[in-house]
């Protein structure tokens, strides 16, 4: 809450906020910017995964534990942790090349 004092000088009333409602007001728009920008980018991810895992399904390549929907989720909760999961195991040199195809294909 901001504060606000009045002050008699030559000029009337002149008003004078509080420096410790501004240090607050200023870290609770922060918070909330900050926060804000941290759910914008968990659901950029989120939805470019799920956009992914689609893709992979559709190629044929086996995709890992979930689906689109799943790992969408796991990236919107746990954000670049859950992306990078899904990065090693769909992407990265770890995961087994030769179940890659899906079973349908063998």
């Amino acid at each position: 809450m901001q504060t606000v004092t009045f002050t008699t000088s030559s000029e009337g009333f002149a008003p004078s906020v509080d420096s410790v409602s501004l240090h607050g007001l200023f870290v609770s728009t922060s918070l909330i910017v900050s926060f804000s920008l941290l759910v914008i980018v968990h659901v950029i991810l989120a939805l470019a995964v799920a956009n992914d895992v689609t893709r992979l399904e559709r190629s044929g390549r086996r995709v890992h534990y979930l689906g689109s929907v799943g790992w969408a989720f796991v990236v919107l909760f746990f954000g670049l942790l859950g992306w990078g999961a899904h990065w090693v195991m769909h992407y990265s040199t770890f995961r087994d090349a030769a179940t890659d195809r899906s079973t349908s294909e063998r």
